[in-house]
């Protein structure tokens, strides 16, 4: 983690985003049980593929909730290119930038799953007769191709790390 200076962030300004985060975080987890009841047992009127997409985004959306609010609550300075975190993880000394890396994956699975589940949607509207209309098979192809094609964005800045020997001298 990068040294900090006294002048960067309000130590009480500090406390009450960490506590205010740790708060949304775990509200938001114990919101998200009764959705993933919700989306299992009771959601008959949903064909099943829809409704394993709904899961998967529901999934996606806990991991980015409870990572960014509970197990990292970061705090960026883009003019120094990182900064320091206040989560579990970071109580435990995962590196700063590898926290950044899994929340950037999660965000990534976030819009991944956003966008399989609009396409999905959209095949569901189209008529069967259409030529638009794509096979479970094509439809399948589609979502890999857009969750592996995403994964690549987080993959790159995992690789992107400056060592923190060069952090510390350019602070």
């Amino acid at each position: 983690n990068l040294s900090r200076f006294n002048n960067e962030l309000d130590e009480n300004l500090e406390k009450f985003a960490t506590n205010f985060f740790f708060s949304i975080g775990t509200v938001s987890a114990v919101l998200s049980i009764p959705t993933f009841y919700l989306l299992a047992r009771n959601s008959a009127f949903l064909s099943s593929e829809i409704r394993i997409l709904l899961l998967i985004l529901q999934v996606s959306a806990f991991l980015n909730n409870f990572h960014f609010c509970i197990l990292f609550i970061p705090f960026i300075y883009p003019f120094l290119g990182g900064g320091f975190c206040n989560g579990v993880l970071c109580l435990l000394g995962v590196r700063f930038h590898f926290g950044m890396t899994i929340w950037l994956l999660t965000i990534v699975l976030l819009c991944a799953s956003v966008i399989v589940l609009l396409f999905a949607r959209w095949q569901t509207l189209v008529p069967p007769w259409s030529k638009m209309k794509i096979k479970f098979s094509g439809r399948l192809a589609f979502y890999i191709f857009i969750f592996s094609s995403l994964i690549i964005i987080p993959l790159l800045f995992f690789f992107t790390d400056t060592p923190i020997e060069i952090q510390n001298y350019i602070v």
